[in-house]
């Protein structure tokens, strides 16, 4: 089977964590800087994707709790500037339909197993180029990766990844 590349357009595309906050509200943070590649048989079919992002360009719009997220105790980005994501086996369909997409995620040199949701795909033509979009939704515990910080007796554990991605196809 032949496979494409696909190429990320950053300036459509997304990666937002959120995490909720005293129970009442949520802390919300976007990478601003990533990269990744995406090698996929027609329709998307057994998709192999490398994903880096980079773990200093968090976004929470308030600099001091940038400043603990990039900080030794949570991501430690001097000591591991990038946040990696590995996916070779393609997308999954479980009950109903759904896909899901099971991956590698790497934090600060920690290496858990994945699954993310899929939760819709559109391939189409925009000035006769093949593009795509894809949303995808997940959770990790900020327990298995390690991540602490001085408000981590407010947070609850489970940080939820929200990723929107446009890519176009690459011949």
């Amino acid at each position: 089977m032949k496979k494409y590349m696909w190429k990320v357009l950053m300036d459509r595309s997304s990666i937002q964590v959120k995490v909720r906050y005293m129970k009442i509200g949520l802390i919300i943070a976007d990478f601003k800087k990533f990269t990744g590649a995406i090698h996929a048989g027609d329709h998307f079919k057994n998709p192999e994707i490398q994903f880096s992002i980079d773990a200093g360009s968090v976004n929470t719009h308030d600099k001091g709790i940038d400043k603990q997220i990039c900080s030794g105790r949570f991501l430690s980005v001097k000591n591991y500037p990038q946040i990696l994501f590995s996916a070779i086996n393609g997308c999954i369909p479980s009950s109903g339909g759904i896909l899901e997409l099971t991956g590698n995620l790497s934090v600060k040199a920690i290496t858990r197993p994945i699954t993310l949701v899929v939760n819709s795909s559109v391939l189409r033509v925009e000035e006769r180029k093949n593009v795509a979009s894809f949303n995808l939704f997940g959770s990790i515990s900020m327990k298995d990766f390690e991540l602490e910080c001085e408000l981590n007796d407010s947070l609850e554990d489970h940080l939820h990844i929200q990723t929107t991605l446009f890519l176009q196809k690459i011949d």
